[in-house]
């Protein structure tokens, strides 16, 4: 994933929902052996996420596998087509080196984009995630529908930009990075899936 998964924003790494679900799973599992693993970096897509595939993540070998790079595929302006084909060889080639590998689809949202979640609509990037997470059977965790369904019971009425609106501030610390109110949200609708 990308700066979100990494932790930007968090007061520190154990304050972001990556942080959260990797104690949630050592408190729940005391008997397995887990290991936290962040292979995140910030502004990175799909596009540089096939590169890194191999270094980065098929050379660890992991159980469970959380990707996250609808947002930052949305900034890059992939087409519905390139973010597809490129989330699809990230699938494609963890399942063929790790039959046995988890794979979760974790969608993040911005300012913008959360004001749309309020509406049903997904932004192409996010669409093309979720149709591939769809075909391989593999689960969808909208967080960032979370985030806006959080706001909008707060009665959210977006303000002209994130600068000047009070309460996206309360949750997230700029256009697009949680703070730890925003970070506890994407993992409570984690945990509870998980």
């Amino acid at each position: 994933g990308g700066s979100v998964t990494s932790g930007s924003g968090a007061s520190h790494g154990s304050y972001s929902w990556r942080g959260l679900i990797g104690e949630w799973l050592k408190n729940n599992f005391p008997e397995a052996n887990i290991t936290n693993c962040n292979k995140a970096l910030g502004e990175t897509g799909t596009h540089l996420g096939v590169y890194r595939l191999n270094k980065a993540v098929i050379e660890e070998k992991p159980d469970l596998l959380f990707l996250e790079y609808s947002i930052n595929d949305f900034y890059d302006k992939a087409s519905y087509e390139r973010a597809s084909t490129q989330f699809e060889t990230i699938v494609r080639q963890v399942k063929e080196a790790l039959p046995n590998c988890d794979i979760v689809t974790i969608l993040v949202t911005d300012f913008n984009q959360a004001q749309n979640l309020l509406n049903g609509e997904l932004h192409a990037a996010a669409k093309a995630h979720s149709d591939i997470a769809a075909v391989y059977g593999l689960p969808v965790i909208n967080v960032g529908s979370a985030l806006a369904d959080t706001l909008g019971a707060l009665n959210w009425v977006p303000a002209a930009s994130y600068g000047e609106d009070t309460v996206w501030s309360e949750y997230v610390k700029d256009l697009v990075h949680p703070l730890d109110k925003g970070y506890q949200v994407y993992f409570n609708v984690i945990k509870e899936y998980l």
